[in-house]
């Protein structure tokens, strides 16, 4: 039997839009750095280019917030979508965006569940 060791979630919506603030934070409960990659998915008429920050480590005991536009550049469109991929047990790290409507003020955030394997 295969077992693996690490979370995989999927974010249906992720913007760099002028007027939003979007990010991604990562929380590794773990006692050691652990690896994340971001991979992001081309919607119609738009080309996604990861960013310096769509790989790297995560600090143990640490949240992490990374800013959309510091993970991908969108080219044709302002979204995309993405899968996040962490080397480490499910319920030791979490995944949210966070979305600040630069304009209103208003928050939101969004608590990702990982994939089921």
């Amino acid at each position: 039997m295969l077992k693996r060791d690490g979370t995989v979630v999927h974010i249906p919506f992720l913007t760099t839009a002028t007027g939003y603030e979007h990010a991604l934070v990562m929380v590794n409960r773990n006692p050691a750095d652990v690896k994340y990659t971001v991979k992001f998915v081309d919607e119609a008429g738009g080309t996604s280019t990861a960013g310096d920050m769509a790989e790297g480590m995560l600090k143990k005991d640490a949240v992490t917030n990374i800013p959309a536009t510091d993970l991908v550049t969108i080219e044709g469109h302002t979204s995309t979508s993405a899968t996040v991929t962490i080397v480490s047990d499910p319920a030791k790290v979490a995944v949210m965006t966070t979305l600040r409507n630069t304009g209103t003020g208003t928050y939101d955030s969004v608590l990702f569940e990982p994939v089921a394997r």
